[in-house]
């Protein structure tokens, strides 16, 4: 895999609908709660039974579901809410006769939903949305950036002088995302926990000015590659905007 920023063509591209469809659903969720809530009635239910699933291994995966009963005249009616609640202490306020408020359809009084945290699940997806939307509008806006430079940049002849850990938390997926937003990005081939960036000078053989460049990370950034040569293509107005072209010592053999 080329480790250049266009990479991450493919990955910007498959944000787009993604978001899309994020908001959609989002919206659609939001606005059938509506209706549902204009044309209903509010209630108060109880806890008729309650499953609480623990992992002792992990709290993550702790929850409770909950079945709710509540009266429509004199028939009773029952509501499954599935993770009613979750985290450490699942049992936490849970038991049965608890009271719940349920609102239930005026004409069909089996279907009802309940009145807490209603609009959760479409806060989330509609976030989710936006932020891939945000996500993707960056990544395009640096592989412009990083293509520009490309184009019309200089090329220099630097050389390897060190190689450096990716990230300062290796196992932190968090750190993939923050070096794609704010730094010189990454291939989407990197090997997590095992990614490095190239680090190599160039000295201006007008002035003596040494300019240190990073590479991208990726997921073979070995120290056989220090003292090799590699090509950096500079914005000749501003040496900051630069990008490092890593298959140029990567095709170089070893000795």
């Amino acid at each position: 895999m080329r480790h250049t920023p266009f990479s991450n063509k493919y990955f910007v591209l498959a944000l787009i609908p993604l978001a899309v469809i994020l908001i959609a659903i989002g919206l659609f969720l939001t606005i059938a709660y509506e209706h549902f809530r204009s044309n209903a009635v509010v209630t108060t239910g109880w806890i008729k039974k309650a499953y609480v699933y623990e992992d002792w291994d992990s709290e993550r995966y702790n929850h409770c579901d909950v079945i709710v009963a509540y009266k429509v005249g004199d028939k009773e009616y029952h509501l499954y809410i599935s993770k009613y609640e979750k985290g450490r202490k699942v049992r936490r306020g849970i038991y049965e006769g608890r009271s719940i408020e349920v609102m239930y359809d005026k004409e069909h009084p089996a279907e009802s939903r309940t009145t807490e945290t209603p609009y959760n699940k479409s806060m989330c997806l509609i976030g989710a949305g936006v932020i891939s939307l945000l996500l993707s509008f960056i990544l395009h806006r640096r592989n412009q950036r990083y293509d520009k430079i490309i184009r019309n940049g200089i090329i220099l002849d630097a050389t390897v002088t060190a190689v450096t850990d990716a990230y300062s938390d290796n196992k932190n997926i968090f750190s993939y995302v923050i070096d794609k937003l704010f730094s010189h990005g990454m291939s989407p081939g990197v090997n997590y926990g095992k990614g490095g960036k190239l680090i190599c000078e160039w000295c201006n053989p007008v002035n003596g000015q040494v300019h240190k460049f990073s590479s991208l990370a990726m997921d073979n950034a070995i120290r056989a590659y220090v003292g090799k040569s590699i090509k950096v293509y500079v914005d000749p107005n501003d040496y900051s905007k630069y990008y490092v072209d890593v298959d140029s010592v990567i095709n170089q053999p070893f000795k």
